[in-house]
């Protein structure tokens, strides 16, 4: 076919070429000048029939877009410095600008890896988030989470070494719109990032962005042309939206106005991990309240947790005593959520998770009051997704990955009604300051039944209508039920209780120690020991119970108990105080930088040695992985080897330790041979148990052994890099475990 052949067949997609810097550049005269530019260049680059048009001329698009948004800068450049005659900048600031440029990339090549390898290629190397993602053998989601996160490190070290934002923003001020102009290059082969990519680092950073704004929007409006020109398939891993998420970030997160009460603070966006596929609790779960995920000692979260990802699903009943609820708002873009109308759908503990939907999350546990609204921006399958978030805690406070845009109603206002309308789904209000809570059930393990004041249960079998007969002798066999007639604080009040009356028995069993156990607003105010001998007793003071606490005032028993608690008080009118919020949302809005995730050690020969031994740890598994992370029921990690012929220490009830680390990107741990011993007797308090797990494959399994284990295994698993988390040791009561494997690397 012919040179004019072929651009004749090319030009069949004008239509589409046009879309595409529409989206990208928002203005008639501009987008025509770019058209005009892209088909000037079609016909210099002559090119054989293509397979793909459509992508070929979308990059030449997108080159031409990004050409003109450069002219136009330099040519305000140019004007302002023609309109600041006798400016020009002196010596000693230009060397100022050189040193703060050499800083940025002194702190870009401090990163840890993934952080490093993810920001060199985008901005040395200019690749966008496909060809990082197929250099290093991850998926695209893993590689925009990196950025983000990559991002939030470099503002947070830059920001303690300049001594705030404003002395190291000279380099992003040309990329944002910044007064003054700076060179973008000429300073040498000796920076490893060029003046162009330090400058775009710098900008973007500054900026609090996840992304690269003009690759970012470049990327989604191409891919939002292509998928509409496409028929409908599978869900698309790309949020569809007719104007850019990074757009949108910068006008929520740079230049729109805030309402002057408003507080906030950005934090990276949010990446999880199906926790069905990599088997990582850590890496599947994310606290709104920190601002965290991969917590990996539990330190900072103690295991409280609002998201969790798994099976392709958002689950929100995360703690013992939680009553979340997640609610599915349909396809939503950011902006969209200011003009969003409450309805009456129906809150769930789970929901499944789609791209371009947009979801409100009421966080209602022990410690933790807080209303979220969550955007997710992709979703692979079995997989991965990526999300923005925005929270508050009710005071005029939020924090999340984007700001209040501001469009409509503002976005705290739209979390206050969501929230309001979940505390009135909850359940009946209270209508007297008098609550009755019974319970009784025969061996439960080392587990705890819950009834709260408004009726939420744990681990209770059957709530009944009318009040149990508590006098008939327990049986340890018998199931866990129990009676409330109480209900939720009146809104605008609280319940102050000032009696408690109480009775009941808790002597346990052969299975465990029974329990006696009054919360009262979270305050434990009677905690009995286990005894032989009827309980009877009386509490008198005050403790107060706010609306949308009632979680936190309950009643707990465990083996073999049983019991009556009557509460008495008034109500008085309450108002949400920033005092109170902050007392129960600890970790919201604290400043403190987010924790980044960890990254360990890299297992740099192909062999690795895991151990674990336990003593009574009830129905727990305990488990150590390849990365040489502990599930959070292990105390400790040892620096040597265990010596299993040495009794624990007095403080612990599970060590473990691990020589082994996390695979370099492209790199698969070819596995052929597992030697281990161990047992797995378990004891009167629970089962023991031995499992050795490999890329995700149980390859030995032992349970209620008294016969001490040991043998090997052979044959071939692949463990890739990222998913180390599903090789792993896990014992049990009473067990212990020893596993070494062997075999080969393969690089790609």
């Amino acid at each position: 076919m012919s040179d004019t052949a072929n651009f004749s067949a090319l030009l069949q997609h004008e239509a589409f070429v046009r879309k595409t810097l529409h989206g990208l550049l928002r203005d008639d005269s501009r987008v025509d000048e770019a058209v005009q530019e892209t088909w000037l260049r079609v016909l210099q680059r002559p090119r054989a029939a293509l397979q793909e048009p459509r992508s070929w001329l979308a990059k030449i698009a997108r080159h031409c877009a990004v050409s003109g948004w450069r002219s136009e800068r330099r040519r305000q450049v140019r004007e302002q410095q023609a309109a600041s005659a006798g400016s020009a900048e002196s010596a000693e600031a230009s060397l100022s600008r050189l040193e703060t440029r050499q800083r940025v990339v002194a702190a870009t090549l401090a990163l840890g890896e993934p952080y490093q390898s993810v920001v060199v290629l985008r901005y040395e190397q200019d690749l966008d988030v496909a060809a990082i993602a197929n250099r290093l053998g991850r998926s695209a989601a893993t590689v925009r989470s990196q950025l983000s996160r990559a991002h939030a490190l470099l503002r947070e070290r830059l920001d303690q070494e300049f001594g705030g934002r404003e002395r190291w923003a000279v380099l992003a001020t040309p990329l944002l719109g910044g007064t003054k102009s700076t060179t973008a290059g000429g300073f040498g082969p000796w920076l490893l990032l060029g003046g162009t990519a330090t400058l775009a680092v710098a900008a973007v950073v500054w900026s609090g962005l996840g992304e690269d704004p003009m690759r970012a929007a470049t990327e989604r409006t191409e891919a939002a042309s292509a998928a509409a020109a496409q028929p409908k398939g599978p869900e698309t891993s790309l949020v569809p939206t007719s104007a850019p998420i990074a757009l949108e970030r910068i006008a929520a997160s740079v230049q729109e106005p805030r309402p002057t009460h408003l507080q906030e603070r950005l934090l990276p966006a949010g990446e999880l991990r199906d926790r069905n596929r990599y088997d990582d609790y850590e890496a599947a779960t994310f606290s709104f309240e920190h601002g965290l995920r991969d917590d990996p000692d539990l330190d900072v979260t103690r295991n409280d947790w609002e998201l969790q990802f798994s099976g392709g699903q958002f689950h929100v009943d995360m703690v013992t005593d939680d009553r979340s609820a997640i609610l599915d708002l349909g396809t939503m873009a950011p902006r969209d959520f200011g003009t969003y109308t409450v309805g009456k759908a129906p809150l769930q503990k789970e929901v499944r998770v789609v791209a371009g939907h947009a979801y409100f999350i009421g966080t209602r546990d022990s410690d933790t009051e807080l209303a979220t609204v969550v955007f997710v921006r992709s979703h692979e399958p079995g997989d991965t997704c990526t999300f923005d978030w925005y929270t508050t805690d009710g005071t005029g406070r939020a924090q999340g990955s984007l700001g209040d845009p501001n469009h409509g109603r503002p976005w705290i206002a739209q979390l206050a009604a969501l929230r309001a309308w979940q505390l009135e789904s909850s359940g009946a209000v209270l209508a007297t300051p008098e609550v009755l809570l019974q319970l009784r059930g025969g061996a439960g393990g080392g587990n705890l039944r819950q009834l709260d004041m408004a009726g939420g249960e744990r681990r209770v079998r059957e709530l009944r209508e009318q009040p149990l007969d508590l006098t008939a002798p327990i049986d340890a066999n018998e199931p866990c039920v129990g009676h409330c007639a109480g209900g939720r604080v009146p809104a605008g009040q609280s319940f102050v209780v000032t009696q408690i009356d109480y009775h009941g028995g808790n002597p346990g069993d052969s299975n465990g120690s029974g329990a006696f156990r009054i919360l009262v607003g979270g305050e434990t105010v009677v905690d009995l020991p286990p005894s032989d001998q009827p309980i009877r007793g009386q509490w008198t003071g005050r403790a107060v119970v706010a609306s949308g606490q009632e979680a936190e005032t309950r009643f707990e028993i465990a083996n073999s108990s049983w019991g009556e608690v009557r509460l008495r008080g008034t109500f008085v009118a309450a108002a949400a105080t920033l005092a109170a919020a902050s007392a129960r949302n600890r970790g919201f809005f604290s400043t403190e930088p987010p924790l980044p995730a960890p990254v360990g050690p890299v297992l740099g020969v192909p062999s690795a040695r895991l151990q674990v031994r336990a003593a009574m740890v009830g129905g727990n598994s305990c488990r150590i992985d390849l990365r040489g992370r502990r599930s959070m029921q292990v105390d400790g990690i040892a620096d040597q080897p265990l010596d299993f012929a040495m009794p624990l220490a007095k403080d612990r009830h599970v060590e473990a330790f691990a020589r082994g680390g996390v695979l370099l990107p492209g790199t698969t741990f070819v596995v052929t041979k597992v030697v281990y011993v161990g047992s797995a007797k378990g004891d009167s308090n629970g089962h023991g148990a031995f499992r050795i797990v490999v890329a995700g494959k149980p390859i030995v399994e032992h349970r209620n052994e008294a016969a001490p284990i040991q043998g090997e295994w052979t044959g071939e698993l692949h463990i890739v890099s990222g998913q180390e988390s599903r090789t792993y040791l896990e014992i049990a009561n009473s067990s212990h475990g020893d596993v070494e494997l062997f075999g080969h690397f393969v690089r790609q």
